[in-house]
């Protein structure tokens, strides 16, 4: 599994892959790995996923994108509103990736949460 936290973090998992692998030409459409990463509701995807994505995409490795978000305090509270916002912003991140390679696996997900509304804090499980 590579890592998403940052493009330098990515670059450095697609080299280890690269070295395991035989070289970056091996990898490049090959899938040898995988990353997930999400975005940060509403709407908003940070820099650090954004550089990540692009080099995955780069070399055509799987990335599992989904858009998270917590309802009723970051995204809506329903759920047709949630899977909306969830969508649009997974949709974001598929759309980019198909930019820099058509054809990088894409796994489309998504992971709103509910808020407890008494505390305001997150309640998973819900």
């Amino acid at each position: 599994m590579g890592s998403a936290f940052s493009k330098r973090q990515a670059i450095d998992s697609l080299e280890m892959a690269s070295i395991a692998w035989g070289g970056k030409d091996k990898i490049r459409n090959k899938p040898v790995m995988f990353t997930t990463m999400s975005g940060h509701s509403p709407l908003q995807w940070s820099g650090d996923s954004i550089g990540s994505l692009i080099e995955m995409a780069k070399y055509g490795q799987p990335c599992v994108v989904r858009g998270a978000g917590t309802r009723g305090s970051t995204m809506p509270i329903t759920l047709s509103g949630s899977m909306v916002v969830q969508n649009a912003m997974a949709l974001a991140a598929l759309i980019l990736a198909q930019l820099v390679n058509p054809g990088t696996p894409i796994v489309y997900g998504g992971a709103p949460v509910p808020s407890n509304m008494k505390n305001a804090s997150v309640a998973p499980g819900l």
